[in-house]
């Protein structure tokens, strides 16, 4: 996997991930401190955007300039107060298909995966993967060894349930369907840098201490 970073301004915060034939943008914005993420395939205008926190000029930059049509919005949870640029989504992309845990977010309509074992956008398959312990509809999305874990995983980090149990369960089901991912697996949160697999093995305390 390489890395390209393009001309950048002092607020622009993008970075270009390829492999093979997938293009990854990720996108970080300063307003927010959270990331938002833009896939597609190189010999395809469709674009799908994850877990698009805001859509201003810089974000709006890379889908311009690399000719890009949203097709699909993939949310990891159904939050509002992280997800604004979802209602402007609709108005610029008209055939932008949202997807995620629940069946819709600011009154826009959702395709509920989160039973859905895989589904295909943008010339890729998705594996969605629910993650119950925080939020009713968490879900992570595995495509091309990337996975895209919202705000519950991330770097060194486990976003904390209310409860004992809430806890307890989400660390068991990063143990079973993230831990079991080949270790070089990228880990792409919604806060934070990138990680690995074997890198949260080896260094995610929390998780650890959930586990023993």
């Amino acid at each position: 996997m390489s890395t390209d970073h393009p001309n950048r301004t002092e607020r622009d915060y993008s970075r270009l991930f390829q492999s093979n034939d997938l293009q990854l943008y990720t996108y970080f914005s300063s307003d927010t401190m959270m990331n938002t993420y833009v896939v597609w395939h190189k010999d395809r205008r469709e674009a799908m955007l994850i877990d698009p926190v805001v859509l201003d000029s810089g974000l709006f930059e890379i889908l311009e300039g690399n000719n890009l049509e949203v097709t699909a919005v993939l949310l990891t949870h159904h939050d509002e107060k992280h997800f604004s640029a979802v209602k402007t989504i609709p108005k610029i992309y008209h055939h932008a298909v949202f997807y995620g845990g629940g069946d819709s977010i600011f009154h826009i309509d959702v395709e509920n995966v989160k039973e859905t074992p895989r589904f295909h956008v943008a010339g890729f398959a998705v594996d969605p993967i629910f993650l119950p312990g925080h939020y009713s509809d968490s879900l992570m999305y595995l495509l091309n060894g990337l996975l895209f874990t919202g705000d519950i995983l991330s770097a060194g980090n486990l976003v904390l349930a209310d409860d004992s149990y809430g806890r307890a369960l989400m660390a068991q089901c990063i143990r079973e369907s993230v831990y079991s991912l080949t270790d070089h697996s990228l880990i792409l949160p919604l806060y934070g840098p990138p990680s690995t697999v074997a890198i949260e093995k080896e260094t995610n305390i929390i998780i650890q201490d959930l586990l023993d």
